[in-house]
């Protein structure tokens, strides 16, 4: 573990420590693989003011002393402060956020060369899971592609980490870090999610859109409410529903239901359900 007790820390991080970077790399070697991101981290911001860090990178294009510096300075210049601005809850870009959020994004690409981070949110019992992803320079469009048409592959990394870190998830909650002034942002169901997309021009290839069609069915979503979300008619969705049957060979939400828990993709659709205008599903969904 790495111990920060320089003497310019604020006092309520200086005993912050910072996990071993190696089996957390190990566990990210299948994103530094089918991607070009070579920078994550996994946060849970609690409701109490405090949360967990855990990050690292490829340390080959992201060098993990990079990454390593960079976490020191967020916390050295009490950018933490500001970490409620990035819990909104789903699929974001710091670019897109707030001021202050954009500036955070431009000062780790200028000192640290990372960039381009894109953040999955989730809603827990009485915390927030944060996913972020991100970049060197040199790479930022061919990221910036991966985003677009993999979101799939997020969402499965996602589930996937939490799984394979649970360890080290459980062994960080000895060395959380206080936020001070931190307030539990609270946001309406009701979110556009389609003119969201719209405005970030997303494009799913069929691949991805099927995937998130097969969550949503597998857990309750019905017609109008994945029409809306996904910016489509309900004949589209229709014909989504109608090859996601064919292809696996099912013909019943449960079916797709039993699919989805035997891949292990049953919490994902909490990245979703936040988005459903007035949703009424009565599937409950417990983030470890």
């Amino acid at each position: 573990m790495l111990t920060n007790s320089a003497s310019n820390v604020p006092a309520e991080v200086r005993n912050f420590t910072m996990p071993n970077h190696e089996p957390l790399s190990e566990i990210c070697a299948p994103l530094w693989k089918s991607s070009l991101i070579s920078y994550f981290t996994y946060a849970r911001i609690f409701d109490d003011g405090f949360c967990i860090d855990l990050t690292t990178s490829d340390d080959k294009t992201t060098p993990i002393s990079a990454s390593k510096e960079w976490i020191l300075y967020f916390y050295q210049n009490r950018m933490h402060e500001k970490i409620a601005g990035r819990m909104k809850l789903g699929i974001n870009y710091l670019r897109k956020l707030e001021k202050e959020i954009s500036q955070s994004e431009t000062l780790s690409t200028q000192l640290f060369d990372i960039g381009n981070k894109l953040d999955l949110v989730r809603r827990g019992n009485g915390y927030f899971d944060q996913f972020c992803f991100g970049c060197s320079s040199k790479n930022f469009d061919q990221v910036s592609h991966f985003y677009i048409y993999h979101q799939d592959e997020l969402l499965k990394f996602a589930s996937y980490f939490q799984s394979a870190a649970e360890k080290i998830i459980l062994d960080a909650y000895s060395h959380k870090i206080e936020l001070p002034n931190y307030i539990t942002p609270t946001y309406k169901l009701e979110r556009k999610y389609h003119k969201e997309l719209q405005a970030e021009r997303h494009k799913l290839s069929l691949t991805a859109k099927e995937f998130v069609y097969l969550l949503l069915y597998a857990n309750g979503c019905n017609r109008q409410q994945m029409a809306e979300m996904m910016n489509v008619t309900i004949k589209s969705v229709d014909y989504h529903i109608s090859e996601i049957k064919s292809k696996n060979n099912i013909s019943t939400r449960k079916d797709a239901n039993v699919i989805v828990r035997e891949h292990g993709w049953q919490d994902l659709v909490g990245f979703f359900f936040n988005y459903i205008p007035k949703a009424k599903h009565k599937v409950k969904h417990k983030f470890n």
